[in-house]
């Protein structure tokens, strides 16, 4: 989980950006074979379209740009991949701001059937939600970022909520000896060369929940 206001001091120093798109760019490294296929059904509500455009266009684009980017940050280090099983539309209702209560209230329980999707991702767009990622699985949610950069923000808080479906733990210590995204106060959100890192600790957590993890 996340709140807003920590996300965004905790990553101010982070300058990276995205480039391509699901099947463009830097292949992931090829020492990572993954052993858990994550397949998501994203929704997005009315904010994230005004935003970001419409789900048959640019708003499609941003959602698989951020999948791409967030599957080969994570592929650095643990072996997982993330594909887009199918795109929807979620109702965020007016003044529904504090995002663990989104979360438990509106998120949607389930996908659609016939789809091939084992989990779901919840997109807002509102800028003015003040806890910016809760996860549980099989589903998660994130609010896309309003600082800059927007893409890579958002990414990073991807990959922190999805690690918490392996068991990855939140770490409040600004005098953490490791860089980990999982840190509220890492001053670059764990950016080690442009790329996210996790702790060792998180890491073997998460390893060794993928080891086990099955068809699910």
């Amino acid at each position: 989980m996340r709140r807003g206001a920590g996300l965004l001091a905790a990553i101010a120093a982070l300058c990276w950006g995205l480039t391509g798109c699901a099947g463009g760019g830097a292949p992931p490294p090829s020492s990572v074979r993954p052993t858990v296929a994550l397949r998501a059904f994203v929704v997005v509500d009315a904010d994230f379209t005004r935003r970001f455009g419409d789900l048959r266009g640019p708003g499609r684009t941003a959602v698989n740009n951020w999948l791409w980017e967030t599957e080969r940050q994570m592929q650095t280090q643990v072996p997982v991949s993330l594909k887009l099983a199918g795109l929807g539309s979620w109702t965020l209702p007016a003044g529904a701001l504090d995002g663990q209560r989104i979360f438990a209230k509106y998120v949607p329980q389930a996908w659609p059937t016939g789809t091939r999707a084992n989990c779901l991702i919840a997109l807002t767009g509102r800028k003015a939600v003040y806890w910016s990622g809760v996860s549980q699985w099989p589903r998660l949610f994130v609010k896309a970022q309003a600082a800059e950069p927007v893409n890579a923000k958002t990414v990073a808080m991807l990959c922190h909520e999805i690690s918490h479906w392996f068991g990855a733990v939140d770490i409040v210590d600004a005098g953490f000896p490791e860089r980990s995204v999982m840190n509220y106060k890492d001053a670059r959100f764990g950016m080690v060369g442009g790329r996210v890192t996790w702790d060792q600790a998180n890491r073997r957590r998460m390893l060794k929940a993928m080891a086990t993890w099955g068809a699910r």
